[in-house]
């Protein structure tokens, strides 16, 4: 029937989501986001970072409908020689390593990884994105504009810093309690009985 199917449906999933819910644990949900976020910093640097619209004031009242044509259009690596890519790699290596081997310290270097990109992209990619160079004087009413290569590379960065931090908490915090879990398993073991000795003739 309907209402026993859909009894079993129910106890399919419950079953499911409490294995589920035993395997992913904060760190390994915090790691996997680490990834996530350090495989986006690689694909933001492959994506245009910025451009200079050309004739921009005289586009300004239908810039929804049609905007200023842009020209120099660069990808956000080319500012940098693409070298965040370095960078989101070691990121996810080191969460990876300090998920396996449960070093809170790690997650510490995550968090750094993080803020070099957003170094970077704040120092280098900002200022270069602003300026319009020779375009500026080739054209009139040129003006430079950030696309989205730039805020991805920038919210992509700054995941890797929040990751760092939560993981270096949650690893730190689960070794913690595992310490504690043997401690008062030590204390509560009961004693061995003394075994007796024979005593000779």
């Amino acid at each position: 029937t309907f209402a026993a199917a859909f009894g079993f449906l129910a106890t399919v999933a419950a079953a499911l989501t409490d294995r589920l819910a035993r395997a992913l644990t904060p760190e390994r949900g915090v790691a996997l986001v680490t990834v996530a976020a350090a495989a986006c910093l690689v694909v933001s640097q492959f994506s245009d970072y910025r451009g200079v619209e050309v004739g921009q004031p005289a586009y300004s009242e239908v810039s929804s409908i049609a905007p200023a044509p842009m020209v120099d259009v660069k990808q956000a690596g080319e500012a940098h020689a693409y070298m965040l890519i370095p960078v989101a790699a070691v990121a996810a290596i080191l969460a990876v390593l300090a998920l396996a081997t449960r070093r809170w310290q790690l997650g510490r270097l995550v968090a750094l990884a993080g803020l070099v990109g957003i170094a970077v992209v704040l120092l280098i990619d900002l200022p270069s994105g602003l300026d319009e160079g020779s375009t500026g004087i080739g054209y009139a009413g040129a003006h430079a504009a950030l696309r989205d290569g730039f805020y991805a590379e920038l919210a992509a960065s700054g995941v890797l810093v929040v990751c760092g931090f939560l993981l270096s908490v949650n690893l730190r915090r689960a070794r913690g309690s595992a310490r504690r879990r043997m401690g008062t398993s030590r204390r509560t073991r009961p004693p061995k009985a003394p075994s007796l000795a024979r005593s000779g003739p």
